[in-house]
Formats: structure tokens, sequence, C-alpha cells
């Protein structure tokens, strides 16, 4: 799972669910949607710091770093690591948030010609995004 502090800069809520927006510091804003407002999360706070969490199989690998695409949440890096098993290829990108870890098929580590030193662009999908307050 990868893990990076974050701060609360927005909270748009309805009945429902929330849409918050986060500082991720290095000017790096990430969105997350949540089945939580701010009557049913007390740690939906403007200003507060938290720990933002996802998947390594959520973070999708693109080599054009200037694509133009509805996954909201975008991270430059570079790649430093690559294990490649069978079915799956670890990833480990530098990035200005630190380190982060993708697992992606192999098919689709040698369809890109990822390769150490690689520029990419890492993407996450808004509702893929975890809140967990520090």
């Amino acid at each position: 799972m990868n893990q990076i502090e974050g701060q609360i800069s927005s909270i748009q809520s309805t009945e429902h669910m929330s849409l918050v927006g986060l500082n991720m510091g290095n000017g790096i804003e990430f969105q997350s949607i949540l089945l939580d407002t701010v009557a049913t999360a007390n740690y939906l706070q403007m200003g507060k710091r938290i720990n933002v969490l996802f998947k390594e199989t959520e973070l999708v690998i693109a080599k054009e770093v200037n694509i133009n695409i509805s996954l909201e949440n975008k991270i430059s890096g570079t790649i430093t690591e690559i294990e490649k098993g069978e079915i799956l290829s670890r990833i480990k990108l530098d990035s200005v948030l630190g380190d982060l870890i993708a697992l992606v098929s192999t098919l689709s580590c040698d369809s890109l010609s990822l390769e150490v030193q690689d520029q990419v662009l890492a993407m996450i999908k808004f509702n893929e995004v975890i809140l967990s307050p520090i």
C-alpha cells in the first residue's frame, strides 16, 4: 500500500458523499471521493493533516507525461527499479512525494517498454484514494 501524508484543502459534500481536495505538497493536488460527509466522518476538516493511501495495483503508469486523461491524481516520476515476474511486474518510482510502488501486468510493462530511468506519469482514480486520520 502506498502511503503519503497530505492536507485537506477542500471539501464538497452532498447528502451522502464528499469530494475531498488534498494538498500533497510540492504543488501536487489530489482528489478523493468518499461515501462520508463532514457530519459522518470527524476527520473531514479543512486544513487537517491526513494519510493518503492507494494500492499498488491502482497506480496507472503512462510514458506520456503530458497526457490528457480523466484521471484526477497525477504524479511525475522516474522508474528506479523494475522486478519482472511471470504475470506481474513491480515498478518503483521516485517522485517529489517520495517512492511509489506500482504493480502492473508484465505484458503491459513489456508493451510500454518500461526501463529504469524512464520518466513516467503515475495516475490514480479519485475513487481509489483512501483517507485515514493521522
